[in-house]
């Protein structure tokens, strides 16, 4: 976790309101705190927290676990603000997805890249495609 830099959670509302994964989350952040207390500010960990639904309650939590967030908020799902640029990329054959990812993270080398995934197992396949082609 030395090198963390961001965190994003996706399906945030899930982890705020199940009490196993709250206790998961909780474990994570306060790892993630211990590594940070001796790095400046532009070093420490960020956190993206992404939710399609997100209840007055869990935005409390989550507000006291972020306090000073920033939130960002579309007018619907699939519609980002017009300050993110996103790509939804689709297509079919062999090692297609992954040579495609490749590409985008050459292509956008040094921007800010978030890939959602759906499994561990392909956020592990993606992460070893950016280790070993970017």
């Amino acid at each position: 976790f030395d090198d963390t830099r961001w965190v994003v959670i996706d399906e945030a509302d899930s982890l705020f309101t199940s009490q196993t994964s709250g206790s998961i989350l909780h474990t994570l952040m306060d790892a993630f705190q211990k590594i940070q207390k001796d790095l400046s500010y532009d070093q420490r960990i960020r956190y993206v927290l992404v939710s399609a639904t997100l209840t007055k309650p869990v935005a409390k939590m989550i507000e006291k676990q972020f306090n000073n967030a920033t939130q960002v908020i579309t007018p619907s799902i699939h519609k980002p603000v017009s300050t993110i640029k996103t790509h939804f990329l689709f297509g079919s054959g062999p090692n297609f997805k992954e040579r495609l990812l490749v590409l985008q993270l050459r292509k956008y080398k040094g921007s800010r890249t978030i890939v959602f995934c759906n499994t561990m197992e392909s956020c592990k396949g993606a992460h070893t495609l950016s280790l070993i082609h970017i």
